[in-house]
């Protein structure tokens, strides 16, 4: 994405302080993007070699970038609506920019034509535009689709007027149609985020060993009563409690399980905790039954994370499905 910098005796542009907006707070929408998504000021073209210089920064743009999607942004006082240009023209003040090129290139990023309409359901003003004059914008625009078809480099770009910010109504343009710069980012945002999804995958690289999880460290439950659900896992399962401040720990097999004062609306519930038993199922059964724990479920057989496992389904004080598995093939043996 590119903004133009100020131009005409003003201190700012609005595309550029959008520009400087979205590198400040980079939008969460775009975080999975973040190294592919670049943001670039250019000077805008005034005085004597002018256009030679922004010629000079359309090739390093392009030598930078290469093949991508290029968002080209600029302001346009006097307008209160985002404009799509659809054609850049091979004219810059009535001359043509390259006497050998095309007399148009067209605006091809993705669903460009789409954006306006999808923007106004979301209710914000948008139109396509036939083109972007035959100013500076108009070059940057046709310029880079020229040097990319010349370089035989493959990109999709397209124009995008911006209205200008209030402040500068205030200062240089009175009466002019405004937006905040708040309200450009929201349609902007929405129209990268869209971008994005037409950007080609990241090839994987082999070299980087896949993460691989070796178990399960801590699972946190919340409750209503720490201090009772602490004792019920402590009589029923056994475990070694270690308070912590309102929480409790329950602590087995060099893992733990957190008991957390529930503070939300309804009743606490897991929709199912299953644990590996080390001694024979039946033994377990039996001290269950010892303990007064309803058996809800079980003895059952399920698919476990390493082979089927036979298991006894009880629930906790505060309704956890709690599961107490063997191997299958010890069952209810022993």
């Amino acid at each position: 994405m590119t903004a133009f910098g100020p131009f005409g005796g003003e201190s700012v542009n609005a595309s550029e302080r959008l520009l400087q907006d979205l590198a400040a707070r980079f939008p969460r929408a775009l975080t999975p993007w973040r190294e592919r998504v670049h943001l670039e000021r250019l000077m805008c073209p005034e005085g004597e070699g002018a256009l030679s210089r922004l010629d000079a920064q359309v090739e390093a743009l392009l030598a930078r970038h290469g093949e991508a999607l290029y968002l080209l942004t600029g302001q346009a006082a006097g307008r209160n609506h985002l404009a799509f240009e659809r054609h850049a023209l091979n004219l810059y003040q009535g001359r043509p920019i390259d006497p050998r090129g095309p007399a148009a290139y067209a605006a091809d990023l993705p669903d460009w034509l789409d954006f306006p309409a999808w923007l106004r359901r979301a209710g914000l003003p948008a139109w396509s535009s036939r083109d972007p004059g035959e100013g500076a914008c108009n070059h940057l625009h046709y310029r880079l689709c020229r040097l990319a078809e010349e370089g035989g480099v493959a990109i999709r770009a397209g124009f995008l007027h911006l209205p200008i910010t209030p402040a500068q109504v205030v200062q240089h343009h009175p009466r002019s149609p405004a937006w905040p710069t708040t309200m450009t980012r929201s349609a902007v945002v929405a129209l990268l985020r869209r971008l994005v999804d037409h950007l080609p995958p990241v090839a994987e690289d082999d070299s980087l060993p896949r993460p691989r999880i070796g178990a399960v460290d801590q699972v946190v439950l919340p409750v209503r009563d720490v201090e009772h659900s602490a004792r019920f896992y402590a009589r029923v399962l056994g475990m070694e409690v270690q308070h912590r401040g309102r929480s409790a720990a329950l602590r087995f097999a060099g893992r733990e399980i957190v008991l957390r004062p529930h503070e939300g609306g309804g009743a606490p519930a897991v929709r199912e905790l299953r644990l590996l038993c080390e001694q024979p199922l039946a033994r377990f059964l039996a001290h269950l039954l010892n303990e007064g724990v309803a058996v809800e479920e079980g003895p059952v057989q399920r698919p476990g994370a390493a082979g089927p496992v036979t298991v006894v389904y009880f629930r906790d004080p505060d309704g956890h499905r709690l599961g107490v598995a063997a191997s299958a093939g010890e069952g209810v043996r022993g």
